[in-house]
């Protein structure tokens, strides 16, 4: 997801048998290290390739309402409807998932006196899309997923132009009960995405 290197970090150090390999970029810290009279060549190296591969949707089409179009609609989501149980494991250990809901409190002491409370929420739990008159957006476990699967890697990069907002972490994977990997998700995303072009383009041609 683009996400497997930075530099913006202080410092970074490798642990071995032969002890241990620092590179030190703050110059607040160098103070502590100059006095070692010890210089390196290290550097960090980081992970390039992985397991799992993931295909974006951008990496076959670069129009992010195209994409929302193609997905929004499709049936691919409905497995999800029975596989997903709503428990909000998955945006509980998502490093990006920042959802919240807004409680008014009182007090039995005195009613006339209470407070306004932010609580964290998840998109994907019963309840949160709920308003006023008995509506709600998504009430079917596979539109939640849908929306989230959406805002992570289309609906966030197109807003911000900068990257997903998946990192590609995996911990919504190793969280989930019932074994639904976003990786899989993704990937899907994927393949429906480019099915629907190649299927518009023939179609087109004839």
């Amino acid at each position: 997801m683009g996400s497997n290197e930075t530099r913006d970090y202080a410092a970074a150090i490798r642990l071995s048998d032969e002890g241990a390999r620092i590179e030190v970029k703050d110059p607040e810290l160098l103070g502590y290290f100059a006095e070692l009279g010890e210089s390196d060549d290290f550097t960090p190296e980081f992970v390039q390739s992985n397991p799992v591969k993931v295909r974006p949707p951008d990496s076959v089409c670069d129009d992010p309402q195209r994409i929302r179009q193609i997905l929004t609609a499709h049936p691919v989501w409905a497995e999800y409807d029975s596989r997903c149980i709503g428990c909000g494991r998955c945006t509980t250990s998502c490093p990006t998932c920042s959802c919240y809901s807004v409680h008014d409190l009182t007090y039995a002491e005195n009613p006339k006196q209470g407070e306004r409370r932010r609580q964290w929420a998840s998109c994907m739990v019963d309840g949160f899309s709920d308003m006023a008159g008995g509506h709600g957006f998504r009430a079917k476990h596979g539109e939640r997923l849908r929306y989230r699967a959406l805002h992570k890697v289309n609906d966030y990069k197109a807003r911000q132009g900068e990257e997903h907002m998946c990192v590609g972490c995996g911990r919504c994977d190793d969280r989930c009960p019932h074994y639904i990997s976003f990786s899989n998700i993704i990937n899907k995303m994927t393949d429906v995405v480019e099915q629907t072009i190649a299927a518009d383009h023939a179609q087109g041609a004839n």
